[in-house]
């Protein structure tokens, strides 16, 4: 009767030279056999085309293409919140320093005001976050580091003369026609033309024409968060506002009101 073998595969008489090419071995009516386990790469694929690698490359650079805009988007928007929330918390220290001075808001300082402090240093004692003063975004903030033991950047800057005076004497409350619509702080920049210096932010409607798009000499940082910038306002809330409302000149009511103008009667 012919020996029963459960398996796919060739039998041979293990002379002890096909050992290395078997891989299972019995015993079959007394006969020691090996039995090979063949691999016929002819009946089945063994790997990918070159086309098929081709169009697999092809998905993932659409898809690369498609996600990592929405990546960047998503991380400027997480550091535009971050951004926010440094100007809101500058501007209820501001509020907590007018509460203790008389309703007399924060005063900035420029060169032009030898001896006054910095609105950054005045608000220090209620901020005591110096990390609070740099926008995320901001590539290049201006350094201050000579008046504060640890480096500090601007990246913020007040709305000056209109609600944060200096040469002209400090502003109060009072002065506020519209404090829920009336800028307080936003994001700026230093500007090279700018002949105060420091970080300020320029009224554009009295200063509509020191540059072409206002970003210099007004100092406004904007662009810097999705096509615009956030705003803090002088009754403590803070919001993103775009950058073609911040410099718009029509001298319509809401941009006088956000700039501490009366509005147009």
């Amino acid at each position: 009767m012919p020996p029963t073998v459960h398996s796919r595969t060739h039998m041979a008489v293990d002379d002890g030279g096909f050992r290395n090419h078997f891989t299972n071995r019995r015993v079959v009516n007394g006969v020691r056999a090996l039995y090979l386990i063949e691999e016929d790469c002819t009946m089945k694929r063994c790997g990918f085309t070159l086309i098929e690698l081709l169009v697999v490359i092809a998905i993932i650079a659409i898809l690369a293409a498609i996600l990592f805009p929405v990546f960047a988007r998503a991380r400027e928007k997480a550091r535009q919140t971050s951004c926010l929330s440094n100007v809101k918390q500058i501007e209820l220290a501001s509020q907590m320093y007018s509460q203790d001075y008389d309703e007399v808001l924060v005063p900035y300082a420029d060169r032009n005001c030898a001896g006054r402090q910095l609105h950054c240093q005045l608000l220090q004692p209620y901020v005591k976050n110096v990390q609070c003063y740099a926008c995320p975004s901001d590539s290049n903030p201006y350094p201050i580091s000579s008046i504060f033991a640890v480096p500090v950047r601007l990246s913020y800057g007040p709305n000056y003369y209109h609600v944060h005076g200096c040469g002209s004497g400090p502003r109060k409350l009072s002065d506020i026609a519209y404090p829920a619509e009336a800028m307080s702080f936003m994001d700026s920049q230093f500007s090279s033309t700018n002949q105060r210096g420091y970080v300020i932010t320029y009224c554009r409607l009295h200063y509509p024409t020191g540059n072409s798009s206002g970003r210099d000499w007004n100092g406004m940082g904007l662009n810097r968060h999705n096509g615009g910038t956030n705003v803090s306002f002088v009754d403590g809330h803070a919001k993103w506002l775009t950058e073609n409302w911040c410099l718009d000149i029509s001298g319509d009511a809401a941009h006088r009101k956000f700039w501490n103008h009366n509005p147009p009667a």
